[in-house]
């Protein structure tokens, strides 16, 4: 609408920025009506010419924005990338007009047109679930949350599965999809973080495994929070094993003390119990792990290669110790 297009159909001619309409109707001196031609864009300037005499109106049309649907029989990629998913959806133009697409906050290696309802993103290397996806066409943007993620990690092996409980050992973790680089990933053996996690490469990264006793224990390796490998009874540590103890004897009625020496009684105190008792010779790590025989009155860590046992009363015979 505006003025001054004439009081009968003359020559009257409608275009949207560089584009003539398809077609051009005079409604009255104050209105025409303009048969758009394919495009996409936002704040197009709209020309109308009577004559010679031209008027001009800025920002006056946008084309509809583009939406996403889908995307396609692919929704996700390995954390290396380079793989092409379909993107689903309208209103991407008639031809390639500068369509670009990116997943999460990184853009595509490359955005290739195929239709007004479909474009071809090339994946970019990352890491991570629940991507929004982009899509740009000329300058309007349309952004879906939770639509594309890559593959989750995945542990296959451990080397080095038993290791000594008082040290720092570095073990190698065997998997998919740990990521192209460096993401903030992170290595736990049971329910307790390793005190280093280095990247390797995607399928290898090395966990600094610190102190401890148990064994048969999961280890699980986490990268960009919600992409999670597990590998259950993957790692244990030495068992506990006496050499001597010292004195060999105790009073019946029990209260000596005597030191029991070996390895692997732990790098720290994690409230080890020893049993004078029935069975051979065993080694364990709590006291809810043993059978028979009789508890200690008390039973204290020294080292990794010591611990001390209060004696209860008991036989005159030959006992073994139970750890």
């Amino acid at each position: 609408t505006g003025q001054a297009y004439g009081l009968f159909g003359s020559t009257v001619a409608a275009r949207l920025s560089l584009t003539a309409a398809e077609s051009t109707s005079w409604i009255s001196d104050t209105s025409v009506r303009c048969r758009s031609a394919r495009g996409v864009g936002s704040t197009h300037t709209g020309i109308v010419t009577v004559a010679m005499s031209v008027g001009t109106g800025t920002d006056v049309f946008s084309y509809d924005r583009p939406s996403t649907v889908s995307m396609g029989v692919k929704a996700n990629a390995p954390a290396t990338g380079s793989v092409a998913v379909t993107i689903t959806g309208q209103n991407y133009g008639a031809s390639f007009y500068s369509v670009r697409s990116s997943l999460g906050r990184t853009a595509c290696e490359a955005t290739a047109w195929h239709s007004d309802t479909s474009i071809e993103c090339r994946v970019s290397v990352g890491v991570g679930t629940s991507k929004m996806v982009t899509v740009t066409v000329d300058r309007l943007v349309h952004t879906t949350t939770n639509l594309f993620t890559y593959d989750s990690s995945a542990l296959k092996a451990v080397a080095s599965a038993n290791i000594a409980g008082a040290n720092l050992i570095s073990v190698t973790l065997s998997g998919a999809s740990f990521g192209p680089y460096w993401t903030s990933g992170q290595a736990r053996t049971g329910g307790t973080d390793c005190e280093g996690t280095f990247w390797v490469s995607d399928t290898s990264v090395l966990a600094k495994v610190g102190s401890g006793t148990r064994a048969t224990l999961s280890v699980v390796f986490t990268v960009a929070v919600a992409s999670t490998g597990t590998l259950t009874q993957a790692l244990s540590y030495d068992a506990g094993i006496m050499s001597h103890v010292n004195p060999g004897n105790s009073p019946k009625l029990g209260g000596a003390v005597f030191t029991m020496f070996g390895k692997n009684f732990g790098a720290v105190d994690v409230s080890p119990a020893a049993r004078v008792g029935s069975g051979g010779l065993q080694s364990g790590h709590y006291a809810s792990h043993m059978t028979g025989g009789t508890a200690c009155e008390a039973s204290a860590w020294s080292s990794d290669s010591s611990l001390s046992c209060r004696s209860a009363r008991g036989h005159s015979f030959p006992l073994p110790i139970i750890l």
